[in-house]
């Protein structure tokens, strides 16, 4: 997840998260899922306001995937061809932007 302040300068969150697989898996194609046309596999992240925007503004947040793997090392350390991974050579996913606007107290 990306926030920008309305002058478009990161706003980082006090506490940061990020949903990988973990190094270990990152080669078993048994860490992946197949989706098929119109599914969604995804994460919720609960947080509150005070955690993502520090003070009164417009922000911009915007979800992007990119996957901890590359499709070419899967199948040269497994010897398996995991059909239609989105690996890192793939572009990245980008959702739409959201603009929210924080009152102050």
């Amino acid at each position: 997840m990306m926030i920008a302040d309305e002058a478009g300068y990161s706003v980082l969150s006090e506490i940061y998260d990020d949903y990988l697989v973990p190094p270990s898996l990152i080669f078993n194609p048994a860490s992946y899922s197949v989706l098929f046309p119109n599914h969604y596999l995804g994460a919720t992240r609960l947080d509150t306001a005070k955690n993502l925007f520090r003070k009164p503004g417009k922000y911009s947040v915007t979800v992007v995937y990119l996957s901890p793997a590359f499709e070419s090392s899967v199948e040269e350390d497994t010897g398996a061809k995991i059909k239609n991974l989105w690996g890192r050579e793939r572009v990245s996913i980008i959702s739409p932007t959201m603009w929210i606007e924080v009152a102050g107290d």
